[in-house]
């Protein structure tokens, strides 16, 4: 951790090859194996992974029904690919935040807005994770205040529970990301009930039921 590498965000180290010789060597493989080779192997500058056509090209592999869509599963497993493991709710979570069009799935417009996003995260949890690979509570802290995220100590520490998967009080870099799915997420829907943005809302048992199952990770 703490270098710059490519979209997918990966856990994996950066091998260099040349670009030409990974599309060479394609033939044969399936989309997955493909996908693990993209993010593995490209070196790629901060200009370089927003690059749309770089873009294109991962949406394109996971796409490997050649829907113009990416589904839940589709995303996990290309995540999974990059040694990010995500429950299956927390990828439906990404895919929701960004599903414009409201049909479940993930067009390229709308992963280039979930990428930019994830980069966000990725490049806070770099600055702050100082060689080690995790993240302690005061860096998540301080990450989550970077990304955003301003939480009172009790917020705080209940959502750094709920996410600390191990419970050794370390944050890996999906953990992380886990958790600002959830809150970006928790701000989207009460920032639908905040109409007055008066940074508070009243909610009947119906509509608190409905917020927490939309959050629900």
């Amino acid at each position: 951790m703490g270098q710059t590498s490519s979209f997918p965000i990966s856990n994996q180290p950066s091998l260099k090859i040349n670009a030409k010789e990974h599309t060479k060597n394609k033939e044969g493989n399936n989309s997955f194996a493909l996908l693990l080779s993209l993010s593995l192997s490209l070196s790629l500058s901060l200009w370089e992974m927003e690059n749309t056509a770089i873009l294109r090209e991962w949406f394109d592999r996971v796409d490997s029904d050649h829907t113009g869509n990416i589904s839940a599963p589709q995303l996990k497993r290309a995540f999974a690919a990059g040694n990010l493991e995500f429950s299956i709710s927390v990828v439906q979570q990404m895919i929701r935040m960004y599903d414009f069009d409201r049909n479940g799935t993930m067009n390229f417009e709308e992963f280039v807005a979930l990428n930019k996003f994830l980069l966000k995260i990725q490049h806070t949890f770099s600055a702050l994770e100082r060689g080690r690979g995790f993240l302690i509570p005061e860096d998540v802290y301080e990450g989550l205040v970077k990304v955003g995220f301003s939480l009172d100590s009790p917020a705080f520490y209940t959502a750094c529970e709920s996410f600390d998967q191990n419970k050794k009080g370390r944050f890996r870099l999906d953990d992380f990301i886990s958790l600002c799915i959830f809150l970006q997420s928790a701000r989207n829907l009460f920032s639908s009930f905040d109409t007055a943005k008066q940074g508070r809302v009243s909610l009947d048992f119906n509509q608190f039921i409905y917020c927490t199952a939309n959050c629900r990770i």
